[in-house]
């Protein structure tokens, strides 16, 4: 299982084009990818094509996706756009308890 901050530390870097290939399938073709605190942060220019080419081969193929994320969907759509907003929407959600431990814990 592979998580996608170590992937995105990658792109950020100076890859060419079939890097980011190799990478894409890879993620593509994991058993279980699990996008963790997927959230509004600005992001690299080609990143959104990315994660939307990423979204759309993992569902069209039924692979199972875990997604955590803080960020509301206006705020996805804001640096995404709505076509991955629209993907993530077509998801089953799991609704947690908004209580951020971190900050509970440091008062």
């Amino acid at each position: 299982m592979r998580t996608v901050a170590g992937i995105k530390l990658k792109w950020q870097g100076a890859l060419l084009n079939d890097g980011r290939q190799r990478i894409l399938r890879v993620l593509c073709n994991e058993r279980t990818l699990i996008l963790d605190d997927f959230s509004g942060a600005e992001v690299q220019p080609g990143w959104v094509e990315f994660v939307h080419a990423v979204l759309d081969t993992r569902l069209t193929e039924h692979r199972p996706t875990l997604i955590t994320r803080a960020a509301d969907g206006a705020e996805i759509e804001r640096v995404y756009g709505k076509a991955v907003r629209s993907r993530l929407a077509s998801l089953p959600w799991i609704q947690l308890p908004n209580v951020d431990r971190r900050r509970a814990q440091s008062t």
